[in-house]
């Protein structure tokens, strides 16, 4: 839910500015520490005015999603 939160935010940025977010700061988002079920998980986004993808990691478990709202998982953590 946070990546797609992340999407959302970026869609309605685009729309107000014709180009996307550099970073997320300019979305609103100052806190890029997040617990989900009692893992703190890592937030961060790469941008150009075009394109975006956004991350958020436990560990070695990285999913994203981008700018056409393709979700994957990058990195599996095989314990």
């Amino acid at each position: 839910k946070h990546l797609w939160y992340v999407y959302y935010l970026q869609k309605n940025y685009f729309q107000k500015n014709n180009s996307y977010a550099s970073d997320l700061s300019k979305l609103g988002i100052n806190d890029l520490s997040i617990d989900i079920d009692g893992k703190d998980n890592k937030l961060w986004m790469e941008a150009t005015s075009r394109q975006f993808m956004v991350y958020i990691s436990s560990g070695e478990d990285i999913y994203t999603v981008n700018d056409e709202g393709l979700v994957q998982l990058l990195k599996q953590n095989r314990k």
